[in-house]
Parts: structure tokens; C-alpha cells; sequence
């Protein structure tokens, strides 16, 4: 773990910031997501009119990604080019029915690639901090809003299990209740993919009104909401690489949300064990059933 931006990748630099480019910039984007292993070999001059738009805008697309030159951001290409070729992963095949089973592997490999980066966006002093709010909170409410909130709520489940008084409440009103309620030693975990979302940011408002320590997950560390965040553990997603304008995946966020209760399941063991055990006896019944 480093939490460097120059190991997230040039790759990953774009699908952070996809939604935040213009319609111009979004062109060199997917010309560079489409053709990301031969691209290194093409100057800027080159990669604009393929993309049929101007040399300003790839200029203006670099810096947008924090790369001081195209330089720069050509050489990481070619550094992660040749640190795929070396896994011998082979992102130019796609997705079909005609080829079922070299759909499945690029599926795998896509999403071993994004765990990769997520580690490598993860820093051990945001982890520790994550981890030891959660350990001390009297009480520690995990929130997600759509697709997001199934995932706040198996968590809550998940880190009662390993001795946290966690909660998820099932609508976004009743999170902001509960937040505006919360005292100084509780925790807020956020989730959220785009980290923009309006009612998760009133939710986290009045939390930190309260002085609640706050955490947020999600893939854009300068969003809004990691903006206010005491903790920011960024995660990075590939769903665009395998299908356009659908982010439908949470695979790093339960990477990092279930190493983060490991962490705090192995930090007191002893403890924990018992609360698990407790847990398991209260749901036995149900599991006979």
C-alpha cells in the first residue's frame, strides 16, 4: 500500500475522473482506454487526430490527470503496458457469447487488475485510522444510497459479527435521523462510487455536525464528500472497461471493507471470537430452519 498517486496509474487516473472530463477531453479518454496497448508508441500530435480533436485538449487532458508533460503520462502508459504484457493479460478481447470462456478470463483478469490498484491506492495510515474508529465507536452506521446501500447494510451485518454496534438504516431520511442523533464517539462509514451524492452528503453533514469521526469509500478522493471525510480509503473501479455508463460493480469496495473488519477481527481476537460466537448461537435457530 502506498497511497502514491503516481502507482494508481494512468488507466486508472482515467476512470477516476471520467465523469468530471468534457466531451472533448472523454474522446482522448476512450481513444487511450480502447487502444491502451499500443498507445504509448503514438505522439500527442498523433493521439489527437485519431481522436479528431485538438492538440490543446490533449494538453489539457494530461494535466487534468496531474501529469506535468504528455511525457510523463506516455511513459507510465508504456510502464503499465509492459507490466501487463509481463501477466500476460490481454485487454483487447472483450466480452461476447462467441467466445464464452475468454469472456469469463477477461472478466477475472479486469477484476484483478482493479484489486491490484486499489491496494496500491490504499494507504496503511488510512487503514489504521479506519480501523481504530471503528474498534472505539459506541456506535458505527454505515450508509449507501442505490446499488450502494445493500453493500452499507451487509456491512453493518458483517462488523456486529466482529463486535461493532453497527447499523444501516434502510432509507437515506432515516440515516439522516439517526445522524443528526449520533455523539462524538460514534463512526460514519460512507460508501459511495462517485462520492457525490446529494443525500450522503446531508447524511454526512449532520454527523459531522455532531462530531462524529466520518469515513468515506469511494473512488474519487477529490469529490465532495471525501472532501469532508476525516478518512478517505479510495478504491478504483474498472466497470468501464467492460461496459460503458454503467457503474454496476462494488468488488474493491468489499475488498477494502472486508480487510478492514479482518483487521479488526485479528486486532482482538479473543474478544471478537466470543462476540461470533454469541452471534452464531442467536441465529442458529433460524439457520435450522
Amino acid at each position: 500500500m502506498t497511497g502514491n498517486e503516481s502507482h494508481s496509474g494512468v488507466v486508472d487516473a482515467i476512470l477516476q475522473r471520467y465523469e468530471d472530463l468534457s466531451d472533448a477531453e472523454k474522446a482522448v479518454a476512450d481513444f487511450i482506454l480502447t487502444h491502451k496497448g499500443t498507445v504509448s508508441s503514438l505522439s500527442a500530435v498523433e493521439i489527437a487526430r485519431l481522436s479528431g480533436i485538438s492538440n490543446t485538449t490533449v494538453s489539457r487532458f494530461v494535466r487534468s490527470l496531474g501529469y506535468a508533460s504528455f511525457a510523463d503520462m506516455r511513459y507510465a502508459l508504456a510502464r503499465e503496458e509492459t507490466a501487463s504484457k509481463e501477466r500476460s493479460f490481454d485487454d483487447s478481447r472483450g466480452i461476447g457469447l462467441a467466445d464464452v470462456q475468454g469472456s469469463l478470463d477477461y472478466v477475472l483478469e479486469t477484476k484483478i487488475e482493479e484489486l491490484r490498484s486499489t491496494f496500491a491506492s490504499l494507504s496503511e495510515e488510512g487503514v489504521s485510522k479506519a480501523v481504530g474508529a471503528l474498534s472505539s465507536a459506541r456506535i458505527a452506521m454505515f450508509v449507501g444510497v442505490g446499488s450502494s446501500l445493500p453493500i452499507a447494510q451487509s456491512a453493518a451485518i458483517k462488523f456486529s459479527q466482529a463486535g461493532v454496534n453497527a447499523i444501516s438504516p434502510s432509507t437515506s431520511d432515516g440515516a439522516m435521523i439517526t445522524a443528526s442523533l449520533m455523539q462524538p464517539e460514534d463512526c460514519l462509514v460512507v460508501i459511495s462510487n462517485s462520492g457525490r451524492s446529494d443525500r450522503l452528503r446531508k447524511i454526512m453533514n449532520n454527523a459531522i455536525d455532531r462530531g462524529v469521526s466520518t469515513i468515506v469509500i469511494t473512488r474519487n478522493e477529490e469529490s465532495p464528500l471525501a472532501d469532508r471525510a476525516d478518512v478517505v480509503l479510495k478504491v478504483v473501479s474498472r466497470d468501464h472497461l467492460l461496459v460503458n455508463d454503467f457503474d454496476f460493480s462494488h468488488n474493491s469496495i468489499n475488498y477494502v471493507l472486508e480487510s478492514l473488519l479482518l483487521l479488526l477481527f485479528h486486532s482482538s481476537r479473543d474478544a471478537n471470537e466470543y462476540n461470533l460466537e454469541l452471534f452464531n448461537r442467536t441465529i442458529a435457530s433460524e439457520k435450522q430452519g
